[in-house]
């Protein structure tokens, strides 16, 4: 094993799984120690637990997320003085047999039109933005809201390829200050094979 990760303990419920994903939970949890390491170098050395529903904990007054695909891992941390959360997520872009699969699932059929529409990208590019983007908006709003909500729940408005910005608005009510219509808004970058896309809550 690589030295860098000797001192990360994996979980129970990883410790059976294949060295892929082993591997993968290392690289995650070597990223945030050191994005700690950066921004709050008091918390370097502090355990990244894992949640009832395998979400990283972060030390008290920091808020971050993780993601990484096959070959890629990265990391976003803050001090929850300069956001009050944050969502990351990177995904391979589909082939055309998922987007049938999942197309349902991941947004109205209006939503996936109108994006479309706007972009000129492929089916399989737009749903993987789309799943992306609510991706990285679950992953900031669950420690807020405590709850699971579905990708249905959650509707893109707007891509604007040009800025890298994603905006949209909830069709649900997650919490008080989280109310039906609620507007989202997040950035993304398109890389080779990939899209990665980001959403910050100021404090």
């Amino acid at each position: 094993m690589n030295s860098e990760f000797e001192s990360i303990v994996l979980p129970d419920f990883l410790a059976r799984t294949v060295r892929k994903r082993q591997i993968e939970f290392l690289a995650g949890r070597y990223c945030a120690r050191e994005a700690l390491r950066c921004c709050v170098p008091e918390h370097a050395d502090t355990p990244i637990g894992v949640g009832p529903n395998r979400e990283p904990l972060w030390p008290s007054g920091i808020v971050g997320a993780i993601t990484h695909t096959a070959d890629f891992a990265s990391v976003a941390v803050a001090r929850i003085s300069d956001a009050r959360a944050l969502g990351l997520d990177c995904e391979r872009i589909m082939d055309e047999a998922t987007a049938r699969e999942v197309q349902d699932s991941l947004a109205r059929p209006a939503e996936l039109q109108a994006l479309l529409r706007v972009t000129g990208w492929s089916v399989r590019e737009l749903l993987t933005m789309v799943f992306s983007a609510k991706e990285s908006l679950f992953k900031a709003l669950y420690p807020q809201v405590c709850r699971y909500f579905d990708f249905l729940d959650v509707s893109l408005e707007e891509v604007d390829s040009v800025r890298g910005i994603f905006r949209g608005r909830l069709w649900t009510t997650l919490a008080p200050d989280l109310p039906v219509g609620h507007p989202v808004e997040g950035r993304f970058e398109r890389r080779a094979g990939e899209i990665c896309t980001a959403v910050m809550l100021p404090p």
